[in-house]
């Protein structure tokens, strides 16, 4: 299988031109979360670009564009949700939340195809099996897809001392790159954003493979990712 993947957006359009150049060329297209907040956008236009998003996922349909949720998208999503990231719209607050509620069956956490696993930030293995309490013998992403529990449900947005926060470990939102460097989910190769790159940065470990994408702004073409060979193409 071929999925495109689009990088962290916050604001941008870019990911519009390059799907139109190569529509025809995946089966597949995961956004990797971070819809809005930006330090230079307007408000008007962060709430133009996730409307935008939203057209072009019920357009296409929830079985071809697979949306994931990001930290910044969160805090719009959950009104209790215990942060606040940097470019928070305070003023907007009450548009996107609307938004985002009124388009919640297109937003998940995880997209899994078979041992290749896409989310915003990683999975950690001691996050997943200790602090979410995760089931290894289990799908990844319907697990964190579908909480079975109010812990594990805050599990997902724990932050960890990369970022801030008091955990060694943090969720699949907010886990910082040398995070999961250090302890990746043991046995899958990862397709994450979140963590600012140049370019899509490969990263092999004995337990799999991680690949870096928040890098939108820099793509000149639309990076694809083979499931079979578990390599961009």
């Amino acid at each position: 299988m071929r999925i495109a993947v689009i990088g962290d957006v916050h604001g941008s359009s870019k990911w519009s031109s390059l799907i139109t150049r190569n529509e025809k060329e995946y089966d597949k297209l995961v956004f990797l979360g971070d819809y809005v907040d930006d330090w230079w956008i307007s408000d008007e236009r962060i709430k133009e670009a996730l409307a935008d998003i939203i057209f072009y996922a019920e357009y296409e349909g929830s079985d071809t564009v697979k949306l994931l949720i990001g930290n910044h998208d969160y805090q719009y999503i959950n009104p209790n949700c215990d942060y606040r990231s940097t470019g928070f719209r305070e003023k907007t607050y009450p548009e996107l939340h609307e938004l985002f509620s009124n388009h919640l069956d297109l937003f998940s956490f995880a997209y899994q195809v078979d041992d290749v696993l896409f989310t915003h930030a990683g999975v950690c293995h001691s996050w997943f099996t200790h602090f979410f309490e995760g089931d290894l013998n289990e799908d990844i992403a319907t697990q964190l897809n579908h909480p079975a529990s109010l812990s594990q449900l805050k599990a997902l947005t724990i932050v960890g001392t990369e970022r801030g926060g008091w955990l060694p470990f943090g969720g699949p939102l907010w886990c910082d790159q040398a995070e999961l460097k250090e302890e990746p989910l043991k046995g899958y190769t990862q397709v994450v954003g979140h963590t600012r790159t140049n370019e899509i940065e490969k990263y092999e470990h004995e337990h799999g493979v991680l690949y870096f994408a928040d890098c939108l702004e820099n793509m000149k073409e639309l990076p694809i990712f083979d499931t079979e060979s578990k390599k961009f193409v």
